[in-house]
């Protein structure tokens, strides 16, 4: 089986509100907390207008799109653990996390992806 899969939208499915449950408590700890995350282009241009830029810097930017569907598993829930994991309250939505990515399993292109 390939270590990729496709993306199957679960909206408006039976467990659509435990997305939403797991999601409104993620939220808090996402991506966009970062100081080096930058929403889309125009935030980064206003984040940077300004800073000082030396001629030795080098500005590198990227633009990655769809990589949620890349990520592992394991790992993705490695990560969830490593930054909420010291708070026990959250152990339950860990859980559920973890039920909700494990326990997927549907068809595409009559190959079977659990």
């Amino acid at each position: 089986m390939p270590s990729w899969r496709p993306l199957a939208s679960d909206c408006n499915s039976e467990s659509n509100d435990v997305y939403i449950l797991i999601d409104s408590h993620l939220k808090p700890f996402g991506m966009d907390q970062s100081p080096f995350w930058y929403k889309n282009t125009y935030n980064f241009v206003d984040k940077t207008k300004g800073l000082p830029l030396h001629d030795n810097f080098l500005l590198i930017t990227l633009n990655v799109q769809s990589v949620n569907t890349y990520i592992d598993h394991t790992k993705g829930l490695e990560a969830v653990r490593h930054v909420i994991g010291k708070y026990p309250i959250y152990d339950p939505v860990i859980e559920l996390l973890e039920i909700s990515l494990m326990s997927k399993e549907y068809v595409f292109n009559d190959e079977r992806f659990i």
